[in-house]
């Protein structure tokens, strides 16, 4: 139950704060993963369906590079969402649904220009700076590199409870694997 909320509020995370002709809200994506529920005018671009990464991909005007995944993936898709204010953004989900492992990555074009929020976290190789956006339910890291911006969740559920996966450290490891 608890990786479908996550999976159902990410859109709200990631397309919240990603609208560039729009003032910041407290519903950015740049802060804690509590309050998304609050202000749904994205709501109306929650895609209906998941579809292979190779077609989600041709769906975004821009190269989707992808990391890779440290455990088994039993099942894995994409989403995109056309948000109709000049950015896409594309969610891809990495699970291992016999061990309830979920490893999902964001992407987006967004020009929204609004710090990010959260804990000031270290540098990826390619010198981007990254901020933790975890919460008690699973670990993210955020940043912005070449016009685009990330958000790398993972989390893991067991008997009903979403746990965060991976440290800081193991998700900053993971986004340096991005191709």
């Amino acid at each position: 139950m608890r990786r479908l909320r996550i999976r159902l509020l990410l859109p709200f995370i990631i397309l919240s704060g990603c609208y560039h002709n729009q003032a910041p809200t407290e519903t950015s994506i740049h802060q804690q993963p509590n309050n998304y529920m609050e202000s749904n005018e994205s709501a109306h671009n929650i895609p209906e369906k998941a579809l292979p990464i190779k077609d989600a991909v041709k769906q975004v005007p821009f190269t989707v590079m992808q990391p890779e995944v440290p455990f088994e993936v039993t099942d894995k898709s994409a989403r995109v969402f056309h948000t109709q204010m000049n950015f896409d953004a594309i969610e891809i989900s990495y699970l291992n649904t016999k061990q309830g492992l979920n490893l999902l990555l964001t992407i987006t074009n967004s020009q929204h220009d609004t710090g990010p929020k959260g804990k000031k976290y270290r540098k990826l190789d390619n010198q981007a700076q990254t901020w933790d956006q975890a919460n008690e339910f699973f670990s993210a890291l955020y940043w912005r590199h070449d016009g685009l911006t990330y958000v790398l969740f993972s989390g893991k559920e067991t008997n009903g409870t979403t746990s965060p996966l991976y440290s800081n450290e193991q998700l900053l490891e993971i986004a340096n694997t991005i191709e």
